[in-house]
């Protein structure tokens, strides 16, 4: 993406994610006539449009229940707008590719926005779309959407879902072939979820991904 991901979260992200000092916003999806889907994605109903703050980042990113250290992400800056345009109180955070390219990863927690309470494995099914059809692929010229059937995980001991997939993109000045996603959706009250946007072939942003995940975190008395 312009982005980056991992529980999810993100180390990677959008093209219009091009780094930035600014407070986060929330981007309005979009969706393109060259947009096409395959492996099974349900697409359709992103949710509600987005509302409400995150937590304040200090020590953890968090939302909700849901939360990983900063520490996991070491070099890895604010977001500066919601990757998941629909989700309430999302956080998370971004780092540039550093070679030139509008291009970066990301990783981000939130909470889901669906009109009607969605199995977890139902919710991460459709969010990869609904993050293509978001603002952090504004400036791709084409993309393709791929991704796995959901599977049943737990995280920090609570029951989740996880689906793994790619953004495959052609964009202006930008070589990278789109990003790695994961998403992750916990059956926390309120429903959470964790997202990695990874540019392909960046195997070092991957790595700090996987170590986001493995660090998340779901407090019981929230």
């Amino acid at each position: 993406m312009g982005l980056v991901i991992v529980v999810a979260l993100a180390a990677v992200f959008l093209v219009v994610r091009s780094s930035s000092s600014e407070d986060p916003t929330v981007a309005a999806p979009t969706s393109s006539a060259a947009d096409t889907t395959t492996g099974g994605s349900t697409g359709g109903d992103c949710g509600m449009p987005g509302t409400g703050l995150a937590s304040e980042i200090t020590d953890r990113v968090s939302s909700g229940p849901l939360s990983f250290p900063v520490s996991a992400a070491p070099g890895w800056e604010r977001e500066s707008y919601t990757v998941y345009a629909q989700s309430i109180a999302a956080a998370g955070l971004q780092k540039s590719m550093g070679d030139g390219q509008p291009w970066q990863a990301g990783a981000e927690v939130g909470q889901t926005n669906f009109g009607s309470k969605l199995d977890p494995k139902d919710a991460a099914a459709r969010m990869i779309q609904c993050i293509a059809d978001g603002a952090g692929y504004n400036s791709a010229t084409s993309k393709r959407v791929e991704q796995t059937p959901p599977e049943s995980i737990t995280v920090d001991g609570v029951a989740a879902a996880k689906v793994t997939g790619k953004i495959l993109v052609t964009a202006p000045d930008v070589t990278v072939a789109g990003d790695d996603v994961t998403v992750i959706v916990i059956a926390s009250a309120p429903q959470t979820y964790a997202m990695l946007v990874i540019p392909i072939g960046r195997d070092d942003m991957a790595a700090t991904g996987k170590a986001i995940i493995e660090q998340l975190k779901v407090a019981k008395d929230v």
